[in-house]
């Protein structure tokens, strides 16, 4: 785990689990992982709220998803990390690992910032990409 790399578990309980398949229906999945995001902007002490408050909006722009082992009852750990940020983007990588420490699910998951004034998307607002630190690849986005 990284520098720009948050962890955080979850406990899947039996509520969570899609009776008929027996294990975490696919799209509650991105649920956890939805807090796990929060959570690593929270820890870098970026308010996702305070973003909003102030007119920016980040926002899911596409979620590239491996569901790679069932999700079953039992707790689960989540490894959240900023691995790319251009202009306009910020690109998410997030691993949940089951409780053998195997991956069961990664996503890369790629926000952009809605804000006023700008017809699409706005760009990563500075105390964003400040506060990860990663190699701007994609200038331009």
């Amino acid at each position: 785990m990284t520098d720009n790399a948050s962890k955080t578990s979850f406990v899947v309980a039996g509520k969570d689990v899609d009776n008929s398949y027996r294990h975490m229906h696919h799209a509650e999945i991105l649920k956890p992982l939805e807090k796990a995001r929060k959570e690593l902007f929270e820890s870098r002490g970026i308010s996702l709220q305070k973003l909003m408050e102030e007119g920016t909006f980040p926002v899911v722009s596409k979620i590239e998803i491996e569901y790679l082992r069932e999700i079953r009852e039992g707790r689960y750990n989540i490894v959240s990390e900023v691995v790319e940020i251009s202009r306009k983007e910020l690109c998410i990588e997030q691993k949940i690992y089951n409780d053998k420490n195997k991956i069961a699910t990664k996503a890369k998951v790629f926000l952009r910032f809605l804000r006023a004034g700008y017809p699409l998307s706005a760009p990563v607002p500075e105390a964003v990409s400040n506060s990860f630190g990663v190699a701007d690849t994609k200038r331009g986005g």
